[in-house]
């Protein structure tokens, strides 16, 4: 409803000008058992022969931030042949490397992939590193317009986690207001 889409608009406007932020960690979507899993485990996976295996475990190394024994794996998985590898992996190198630097420039880069799954994990990897990607709030603020909305919705989500960075992208944040889909407005 339009009360509603106030209401988070409201509340993206307070968190950026007030120095509040919205929680960065993205929903997690595979299965439950993984954030079971060692790290030795996780490791042993970065190098399967199926991508999608390579990805839930950088994804799930980047979530957890602080695995330093998979550094060199995730390394590697920094050049993997699949982007959806490959953000996740930079995300976690980021992470576990102490996090205090801009987003890599290979995360930011992918965010104008022309591949709309690389697109929409480098917007939830984005959101995972909050205030730090403040670099990423121009190609943010584009990727809220795109045709797809849940890349919408994950743009908006990682501008919201990057908190009064990311005030800069509110005017055109409100135009997304009246977006036909209630989880992106």
């Amino acid at each position: 409803t339009r009360a509603m889409k106030w209401r988070l608009l409201s509340v993206l406007l307070v968190s950026s000008l007030c120095g509040c932020s919205i929680s960065t960690r993205p929903e997690v979507e595979s299965c439950d058992s993984i954030r079971m899993w060692s790290e030795a485990r996780l490791v042993t996976m970065l190098h399967s022969a199926y991508w999608k295996v390579r990805h839930d475990a950088a994804r799930e190394l980047a979530l957890r931030g602080h695995e330093e024994t998979s550094l060199p794996s995730l390394r590697r998985a920094v050049c993997d042949c699949r982007g959806e590898v490959r953000v996740w992996a930079l995300a976690a190198v980021w992470r576990i490397s102490g996090g205090t630097d801009p987003a890599p420039c290979g995360l930011v880069d992918a965010l104008s992939s022309c591949d709309y799954e690389v697109r929409l994990e480098a917007a939830e990897a984005v959101r995972l590193l909050g205030p730090a990607a403040r670099n990423a709030v121009h190609d943010l603020t584009h990727l809220a317009h795109d045709e797809h909305h849940p890349l919408r919705r994950a743009a908006c989500l990682a501008l919201a986690a990057i908190g009064p960075e990311a005030r800069e992208a509110v005017p055109f944040l409100v135009g997304l207001l009246d977006d036909p889909f209630s989880e992106v407005s």
